[in-house]
């Protein structure tokens, strides 16, 4: 049993090598010359084995395939980065899974060790999490607020209730509950998103095969929602982190509203009017997926991804230039290899002006993590795999991080490249160096990475220098 207390509140969510020939004429160097012809032979029979271990991996439940290090496990769970890691440490991992449970994990250490803060079956038997946790960029004396949907289920029926927290999942209490039959409290997926204002957050719903609502609507700490959208269905929303004072949030919609021909909106109210944002620069006739510098109330500094490329806007979003793919054209879905999945900027963007993009490609199967340190404009590969990476973090390094425990795979511009027992050891009088052709330098900043293949195991890394060194991250047990 996890120790909390519960209270209810209110009713109403990813080389070069050289060389130089040979000299022959004695005996040292005949020695010379036979090492560098069995280095190349190893070369090639790593490769080889390397080749063959991707062909048998599913034989080995415990082995990530590629160049990242074998994990020890892997937990169907969804992670969320606490908004303030460098200063806190702060992670949270919550468990997808109806069978192994949807347990809520909290790590105050970067993930060296792990306590269990929400299991709503501690409450009720048949209840449980969506797995999204959402923190904004607030906190109150007592620790990060935080929010979570859950569910009771019923004979006959379902409640649903926004949990939050004030002091880090310590405790919890109800923000609002519904009862499933009711309109507004369908549809909501995890498309619901919380704001730095204290009190506001909203629900984006589009119509699916099976729920019919279609709207956006706005919790502002009353006791009921707010409809501030209704002409069409929205698909999701990108809120500054400067809402408390600017008010500004957009939204995706669909189908396209009639009234302002545009798929992309925004407002500077909090929803109470709106306005085509798909002008002077974007793609019309699709939304976009936003990023926000953090320090957007003075850089006025906002990404937008759409058809799997990056624009760029100075100004609020106001006018935008075309930045990724190098070579690509604006609104000209990009070849598979070079289509972005994902975007995160560093949180000191304003200082370091970095940023990393996720690309994946289906043939081959493989997926690419890039990083750029001049606002976009020009990018450097850090890691090259065999299948996916998704769910990329990126935080500050907390000031007293301890090292985490694990194989180390050591990165290179080319692929990353995993010592183990391929490598020929001290004994044997041959050293296999790692060349590294010019390129990132390590920086203070943490990423997390979810990355694998699927067939053979998805794992969590970590890095503590901008994505050159990675690890396991530690988990925590399927079941507290």
């Amino acid at each position: 049993m996890i120790a909390r207390k519960l209270t209810a509140v209110a009713r109403p969510e990813r080389f070069a090598r050289s060389g130089s020939g040979a000299q022959c004429g004695n005996r040292p160097a005949l020695r010379r010359v036979f090492k560098r012809v069995l280095l190349v032979a190893l070369l090639v029979l790593a490769a080889a084995v390397s080749a063959a271990s991707e062909s048998l991996a599913a034989a080995s439940s415990d082995r990530a395939s590629g160049d990242l290090p074998a994990c020890p496990g892997r937990l169907y769970a969804m992670l969320a980065v606490s908004p303030f890691y460098g200063e806190d440490g702060l992670l949270f991992l919550t468990g997808l899974s109806a069978i192994e449970g949807q347990t809520t994990w909290r790590s105050n250490n970067g993930g060296l060790t792990w306590t269990a803060v929400l299991d709503m079956t501690d409450w009720y038997p048949n209840a449980g999490t969506t797995g999204k946790l959402e923190m904004p960029f607030i906190r109150s004396s007592t620790g990060l607020i935080m929010y979570m949907r859950g569910g009771f289920a019923y004979p006959g029926g379902g409640l649903s209730v926004m949990l939050q927290s004030n002091d880090s999942g310590d405790s919890w209490s109800f923000l609002q509950m519904c009862d499933e039959s009711l309109d507004y409290c369908r549809n909501w997926d995890r498309r619901y998103y919380f704001t730095n204002e204290p009190g506001t957050w909203f629900v984006a719903r589009y119509e699916g095969f099976i729920d019919l609502e279609a709207d956006i609507l706005r919790w502002s700490g009353g006791q009921s929602f707010t409809t501030v959208w209704q002409e069409t269905g929205a698909t999701g929303l990108s809120i500054s982190p400067n809402y408390a004072n600017d008010h500004l949030l957009y939204a995706g919609l669909y189908p396209p509203s009639p009234t302002l021909n545009t798929s992309f909106i925004r407002s500077y109210d909090g929803g109470d009017t709106w306005e085509d944002a798909s002008g002077s620069g974007l793609c019309p006739g699709v939304g976009a997926d936003l990023r926000f510098s953090l320090d957007f109330a003075a850089d006025r500094t906002v990404f937008a991804l759409q058809y799997g490329s990056i624009f760029k806007s100075l100004d609020g979003g106001n006018t935008w230039r075309f930045l990724y793919p190098p070579g690509g054209s604006a609104c000209q879905t990009p070849d598979r290899e070079d289509a972005v999945w994902d975007l995160q900027l560093s949180p000191h963007y304003a200082v370091d002006h970095t940023m990393y993009i996720t690309v994946l490609d289906d043939d081959p199967y493989e997926a690419r993590l890039l990083v750029s340190t001049d606002g976009g404009e020009s990018w450097q590969l850090v890691l090259q795999i065999p299948g996916a990476i998704n769910e990329l973090h990126v935080a500050a390094n907390p000031p007293a991080l301890e090292p985490s425990p694990g194989p180390l795979v050591i990165a290179s511009p080319g692929r990353g490249t995993e010592r183990n027992s391929l490598w020929p050891s001290s004994q044997d009088n041959l050293f296999l160096p790692l060349v590294l052709a010019r390129g990132p330098e390590p920086r203070p900043l943490t990423l997390f990475i979810n990355a694998g293949v699927t067939a053979t195991g998805v794992y969590r890394y970590t890095s503590d220098d901008g994505g050159l060194t990675w690890q396991c991250l530690n988990l925590p047990p399927e079941t507290p």
